[in-house]
């Protein structure tokens, strides 16, 4: 039983399933935050296009990461057929879900498609640009792909009575600041096999404390901004669980980064680093549940 229950965390965590889950959380929060109705198609867009994007980036990236996540190489190794008939399968019914799409969606998914094909000419299939401006540069484009999914495409995805918001603007560079100390996590932990793989990586450029600073202006900035969010927008509703991030993210930052070996398994820390983002969208829920319930007034 244990290990058929392993086999399934295995499978959840290393097809990138929980990233999926986490892009339709983050979704979700925003439609709460901004008051405007997602439909079914688009949040299965969003969860079925992680799961394309990310399980694409492994499968191409199987020679490059044997030294920071061995387990997921050898599940990827292992079952390499399977991923490639499920990203056959994923496409197929990514292009049946755009013919749903409006218009305007359709061309603010050609521009998220054309962002992640320059992301994954750059980094995934691997040419050689370890140089300080690309490993610089990678956290920033991971920071501007997942915002854009989960702030701005959403507005894309209703009736054309759906209006952008000026507070979607303030939130949007939050999210990417978020998302952009994420991957500086992933790339702090990648170090050993993007140096012997010569990948870009920021922190093989400027070390772990600089990095650590790097992230601790970022986070700051990003507490900033939801200052901001308290003095001049109604959205008190977004402090506290963004605020539970901020603080996570910074508490590991300053104690945990140099050491993720802390964790005592490679499934543990993305799901963790990553998990922490689901914070946000559980609070938001809660509220909501506790509006209805007439618990707050």
């Amino acid at each position: 039983m244990n290990n058929l229950f392993s086999s399934w965390i295995r499978i959840f965590i290393f097809t990138n399933v929980y990233l999926g889950l986490l892009a339709v959380a983050l979704v979700q929060t925003s439609e709460i935050y901004f008051q405007f109705q997602v439909t079914e198609t688009f949040y299965s867009f969003v969860f079925i296009s992680t799961l394309l994007v990310y399980n694409v980036d492994r499968l191409i990236s199987i020679n490059t990461d044997f030294l920071s996540v061995p387990g997921r190489t050898s599940f990827v190794h292992r079952y390499r057929l399977l991923i490639i008939l499920l990203i056959v399968l994923l496409s197929g019914i990514e292009l049946y879900l755009v013919t749903f799409f409006s218009e305007r969606l359709i061309f603010a998914s050609l521009f998220l498609l054309l962002m992640v094909l320059f992301y994954l000419s750059i980094y995934g299939f691997r040419r050689k640009f370890n140089s300080p401006f690309y490993s610089f540069m990678k956290p920033f484009l991971i920071g501007f792909v997942w915002a854009f999914v989960v702030i701005y495409l959403p507005f894309f995805s209703g009736d054309e009575s759906i209006e952008f918001k000026n507070t979607a603007i303030i939130l949007f560079v939050y999210r990417a600041i978020l998302y952009i100390c994420n991957a500086l996590f992933f790339d702090m932990r990648d170090v050993k096999s993007d140096s012997v793989s010569n990948q870009a990586n920021i922190a093989l450029h400027t070390g772990f404390r600089k990095t650590q600073k790097l992230i601790n202006i970022l986070l700051f900035f990003a507490f900033l901004i939801l200052v901001v969010c308290v003095l001049y927008f109604p959205l008190w509703n977004v402090v506290v669980g963004e605020s539970l991030v901020l603080l996570i993210y910074f508490i590991y930052n300053q104690r945990f980064a140099q050491n993720y070996t802390v964790f005592s398994s490679e499934m543990i820390y993305p799901v963790f680093i990553d998990g922490v983002l689901f914070l946000p969208f559980l609070w938001t829920a809660f509220v909501q549940a506790a509006e209805y319930d007439g618990m707050f007034f």
